[in-house]
C-alpha cells in the first residue's frame, strides 16, 4: 500500500499507510523512504533513517542516493562519514556499488 500512494502522489496516504504497520519489515522501510524523497522531503525522509531498527546496504545505499538527488550533498557526505563510523569491516564486507551514487 505505501508504494501504491507513493506511486500515485499520495504521499499523505502512503504516510499513513506506513504508520498503521504496527511492525514494518524491510521491504516497507525501503519503499518508505525513497516516497518520501520523491515527495521532496529530504527531512522526512532522514527522520525515517535514524528510525530505523536495522541499516542493510540497500538502505544505506538509497539514502545516499536520494540526498545526492535532492541536491543534499553535504547530508550525502555526512551520512557516508556516519556509515564509515560503523567499521571499515561493513564498507569492505559489502562490495563498492554503494559509491556510485556519491558525487564527490
Amino acid at each position: 500500500m505505501v508504494s501504491m500512494y507513493a506511486e500515485c502522489g499520495c504521499f499523505s496516504s502512503a504516510k499513513n499507510a506506513f504508520g498503521e504497520l504496527s511492525h514494518p519489515n524491510v521491504v516497507a522501510w525501503t519503499l518508505w523512504s525513497p516516497s518520501l524523497f520523491r515527495s521532496d522531503d529530504a527531512v522526512g525522509a532522514g527522520n525515517v533513517f535514524a528510525d530505523m531498527p536495522v541499516r542493510n546496504i540497500t538502505y544505506w545505499n538509497l539514502m545516499l542516493a536520494g540526498y545526492t538527488k535532492a541536491v543534499e550533498f553535504g547530508e550525502a557526505q555526512r551520512l557516508f562519514m556516519e556509515m564509515e563510523t560503523q567499521g571499515s569491516s561493513f564498507l569492505e564486507h559489502h562490495d563498492r556499488r554503494l559509491f556510485q551514487s556519491l558525487p564527490f
